[in-house]
C-alpha cells in the first residue's frame, strides 16, 4: 500500500525538505519554496537579480515565450527594468533557458551561480514552473542563494475546484486564483458551471439558459444574474494557459439541472417544480433532452481546450424516484428494457459520456460513474465517497482523489470556526494537516495500482459560503498550498514542520495579493469571516 512507500519519519526528517549535501541544514532551512523541490544542492555565494536589470533569454522556438513571461514577473516582483532579450557577456546576471530533452514532462533543472542562472526544461510549463520557483528564491534585496534544484511532479493533476454555480465568482477572482495557483505549481482549475442555484456559462443555442437560469443563488434565488460570457472564457483560458492551468468544465447532469429547467422546463420528468429534490434531474426518456444536451457540450466543448470534460453525475439518487411516476419514463423503460431506476441513471450517463467520447474528450465524474461502467479507457473517476477508491481501482478506471474526509474545503478547517453549516462548532474539520498527509495517508492504494492515480484535487462548495469573497479565500488558503505539496512533491521529501516554516514566509505573497487567508499559527489574528445572510434554497445541508 501507499503508505508502505513512505519513508520512515525519521529518515525524513534527517533528510529535511532538501539535499543539501555537505552544507548543513540551517542553511537549507533558509531556503522556502512551496512546493519542496524534489533534489536541492547549496552553493557558495549569491546572484544579484534587480541590479542594473536582468536579461532573460532562451535559444529555443518553443522556450522563448516563457523567458519573456520570466523577465515580465522579474520587473512586476522587483521593479527590475525590462531589458531586450540578448545574448552574450552583458556585465548583469543573465538567465537563460534551454531546452533539454531528457527531463521529462514539466521537469526542470535550475542552476544558479553569480553571473548565470540557468534553466533546463523538456517543454514550456517546466521552464515556467522553473520561473515560479526562482521568483521564490529573490529576497527583498534581489539576492539569490546560489544553488542547483532539479526537480519533477509527484502527479499530473495538481487540481482546484471552484464551484461558481451556487455563488458566482467572476472572471477577475479566477485570475487572481490562477495566478497563485500557478505559484504553487497546481495545474488544474476545475470549475463547476452548472448546479440547481444557478447556471454560469453562456450557450448561444439556448440563451434562456443564462436569461433566466442564471438568476439567483444559494443564497437567495432573486440574486442578479451571473453568468461567464462566451468571450470571458476565452479570455479566462487565455490567461490560464499562459500560467499553464488548464480549466476543466463541468456541467452537471442528470441531477443538480433545476437551473436549466427554469429556462426549459421541458427538459424536466413530470415532478418539476422549485422545490427540494423536485425538478433536480432530467428526463432521460425524451429525444430533446439529448438533442439538448449534445449542443450544449458541443459549445462547452468548442470554449474550453482541455481535454476533458467533466459530467458530474453525482446524487442522481436523492430524485431518482419520481421517474417511477413519470408514464413516460416508465414506458420508455419498457421499450428499452431496462430493469429499474438505477440501470436508467446508468443508461443516460453511458449515453452521455459517448458524447463527450465523440467530442474528442475524456469524460470525468464523480465517482457515481462506476457502476454505470463508462468504459475505463474513456473516463476519469473523481472518488469523493468513503470505498469508492478500491471500487474504481479494482475496476480499472484512473483516479483522481479527492475524498470529501480530506479535501473539500467547505468543511471547516479549525475547531474555533463556527460560521460554515459544514463541520460547525469543530465538528469534522477538514484540517490542513489532514491535506498535507494526504495521499501517503491512505490505506487504500496498493502499490500496483499507483500508476491508475492520475493526480489530487481540493473541492470548494460555495453553496453555504454565500458570495462573501472573504469567506471564500479564507476557505480555500492557506489549506490549497499544502495540496499543492501533497500534489508535487515526493513523499519522502515532505516534512510538515519545515512546510510550516515556508508557509510562514509564504504569506506575505498572499497578503500582496489580497487574499484573506487563514493563519494557522495564530488564528485570532485571521477572524472567521461570516458567510452571506439568509437561508440556502436549494441543497439540504
Amino acid at each position: 500500500m501507499l503508505r508502505s512507500l513512505v519513508f520512515p519519519l525519521a529518515a525524513a526528517f534527517a533528510a529535511a525538505l532538501f539535499s543539501a549535501l555537505s552544507l548543513p541544514l540551517a542553511a537549507a532551512a533558509e531556503i522556502s519554496i512551496i512546493p519542496a523541490p524534489r533534489n536541492l544542492v547549496l552553493k557558495n555565494g549569491t546572484a544579484k537579480i534587480i541590479s542594473n536589470g536582468t536579461v532573460v533569454s532562451s535559444p529555443s522556438p518553443v522556450l522563448k515565450p516563457e523567458a519573456e513571461k520570466l523577465q515580465q514577473f522579474i520587473k512586476e516582483q522587483t521593479g527590475a527594468a525590462a531589458v531586450d532579450f540578448i545574448k552574450g557577456d552583458t556585465g548583469v546576471p543573465c538567465i537563460t533557458i534551454i531546452e533539454d530533452k531528457t527531463l521529462g514532462a514539466e521537469s526542470y533543472r535550475l542552476n544558479i551561480s553569480p553571473k548565470n542562472i540557468e534553466i533546463s526544461a523538456a517543454d514550456a510549463a517546466g521552464a515556467f514552473y522553473a520561473g515560479q520557483t526562482l521568483l521564490q528564491l529573490i529576497g527583498k534585496d534581489g539576492n539569490v542563494p546560489c544553488l542547483e534544484i532539479t526537480d519533477a511532479p509527484r502527479f499530473a493533476w495538481r487540481g482546484l475546484m471552484i464551484d461558481i454555480a451556487r455563488h458566482f465568482f467572476g472572471k477577475e477572482i479566477l485570475k487572481e486564483y490562477i495566478t497563485v495557483m500557478s505559484r504553487l505549481k497546481m495545474n488544474r482549475l476545475h470549475l463547476h458551471l452548472t448546479d440547481e442555484a444557478g447556471w454560469r456559462l453562456e450557450i448561444k443555442r439556448y440563451p434562456k439558459l443564462t436569461e433566466t437560469g442564471a438568476v439567483g443563488n444559494c443564497t437567495s434565488p432573486d440574486a442578479p444574474r451571473a453568468f461567464l460570457t462566451q468571450d470571458d472564457v476565452r479570455e479566462l483560458v487565455k490567461f490560464a494557459e499562459e500560467r499553464h492551468v488548464m480549466i476543466v468544465p463541468e456541467i452537471e447532469m442528470p441531477g443538480h439541472f433545476s437551473a436549466a429547467f427554469r429556462s426549459y422546463p421541458e427538459l424536466a420528468d413530470a415532478s418539476f417544480a422549485w422545490q427540494k429534490w423536485q425538478g433536480f434531474v432530467l428526463n432521460p426518456s425524451k429525444p430533446e433532452v439529448y438533442e439538448f444536451i449534445e449542443n450544449v457540450l458541443k459549445e462547452t466543448a468548442a470554449l474550453f481546450p482541455s481535454p476533458y470534460i467533466h459530467l458530474g453525475c453525482d446524487e442522481v439518487s436523492f430524485a431518482k424516484k419520481h421517474w417511477e411516476k413519470d408514464a413516460g419514463i416508465q414506458q420508455f423503460m419498457k421499450e428499452q428494457q431496462i430493469a429499474d431506476l438505477s440501470a436508467l441513471e446508468h443508461y443516460f450517463i453511458r449515453r452521455a459520456a459517448a458524447m463527450v467520447k465523440g467530442l474528442n474528450k475524456t469524460t470525468v465524474g464523480w465517482d457515481e460513474i462506476i457502476p454505470a461502467k463508462v468504459p475505463p479507457k474513456q473516463s476519469i473517476v473523481m472518488n469523493w465517497r468513503s470505498g469508492s477508491l478500491a471500487k474504481a481501482l479494482n475496476a480499472g478506471y484512473r483516479v483522481i482523489l479527492t475524498p470529501n474526509n480530506v479535501c473539500y474545503l467547505d468543511y471547516i478547517q479549525h475547531s474555533s470556526h463556527n460560521t460554515s453549516g459544514r463541520g460547525s462548532g469543530g465538528k469534522a474539520t477538514r484540517t490542513i494537516e489532514a491535506l498535507y498527509k494526504y495521499p501517503d495517508s491512505e490505506k487504500n492504494i496498493p502499490a500496483d495500482k499507483l500508476p491508475q492515480i492520475v493526480g489530487i484535487q481540493a473541492n470548494m462548495w460555495t453553496d453555504i459560503c454565500g458570495d462573501n469573497r472573504k469567506r471564500l479565500d479564507f476557505m480555500v488558503f492557506p489549506r490549497a498550498a499544502a495540496l499543492a505539496e501533497s500534489a508535487w512533491t515526493p513523499a519522502e521529501k515532505k516534512n510538515k514542520a519545515d512546510f510550516d516554516r515556508r508557509l510562514r514566509n509564504f504569506m506575505p505573497y498572499l497578503d500582496a495579493k489580497g487574499i484573506y487567508y487563514f493563519n494557522p499559527f495564530e488564528p485570532e489574528k485571521t477572524p472567521e469571516p461570516a458567510e452571506n445572510p439568509g437561508k440556502s434554497v436549494s441543497t439540504p445541508w
